[in-house]
C-alpha cells in the first residue's frame, strides 16, 4: 500500500522537528565532506532562532513534507541574499530524513517549494551547494538548475568549504 504524503506550510510549532530533520540530514549528506566532529555535535536547536525569526517576520517560507503524518522533510526559502541575484528567490534548505532519501520525495518537495516561490512572484531561484556534494549537484541539475560559475565560501566549524551557486527558472 502506498504511503500517504502531503506537503504543507510549516508552523511555529514545527520548528523543533524541522531543526531535527536538518541536523539528521546534514549528518548523512555531508559525512566525508564536513569534519566528523562538527557533524557529530550538530543538534536541531542550531536552526531554531533562524527559523523562528524568519517565520515570525515573514522572511522565510518553510514547507514540511509529511509521510503518514510524520514530518520527514523540510524546505526553507527566502528572498535571495546574493548581490548578483537580488530579485530571485533563494532555496536555503531542502532536507529529508536519511531513510527517506532516494525515494523521489526530495523532487516533490523541491517542486512544491518552487511553486510557492513562483506564487510569491519570483521568476528564478538560486541556492548554494557544497562543491563536493556531487549527489546534491546532480539532483539540482536534473531538476533544471545549473551552476552559475560563481562560488561562495561556507564556514562550518574550523572548515572553509567552497560552494557553487546554482540557479534555475521557476
Amino acid at each position: 500500500m502506498p504511503q500517504r504524503e502531503r506537503i504543507r506550510l510549516a508552523k511555529e510549532k514545527d520548528i523543533p522537528i524541522m531543526g531535527d530533520i536538518i541536523a539528521e540530514s546534514w549528518k548523512t549528506a555531508y559525512r566525508g565532506i564536513v569534519e566528523d566532529a562538527y557533524l557529530d555535535e550538530l543538534r536541531g536547536e542550531r536552526w531554531g532562532d533562524f527559523l523562528r525569526e524568519g517565520m515570525e517576520n515573514g522572511a522565510l517560507t518553510c514547507l514540511l513534507l509529511l509521510c503518514e503524518e510524520q514530518a520527514v522533510g523540510v524546505s526553507v526559502a527566502r528572498a535571495s541574499r546574493f548581490t548578483a541575484y537580488l530579485g530571485d528567490a533563494e532555496l536555503v534548505s531542502l532536507y529529508l530524513l536519511p531513510s527517506y532519501m532516494g525515494k523521489g520525495l526530495g523532487g516533490k518537495l523541491l517542486l512544491s517549494a518552487m511553486n510557492e516561490m513562483r506564487r510569491q512572484g519570483y521568476v528564478h531561484c538560486v541556492l548554494d551547494v557544497l562543491c563536493e556534494n556531487a549527489r546534491a549537484i546532480s539532483f539540482y541539475e536534473r531538476k533544471g538548475l545549473y551552476k552559475t560559475g560563481e562560488q561562495i565560501e561556507a564556514v562550518l566549524g574550523e572548515q572553509k568549504l567552497p560552494c557553487h551557486i546554482m540557479r534555475g527558472k521557476l
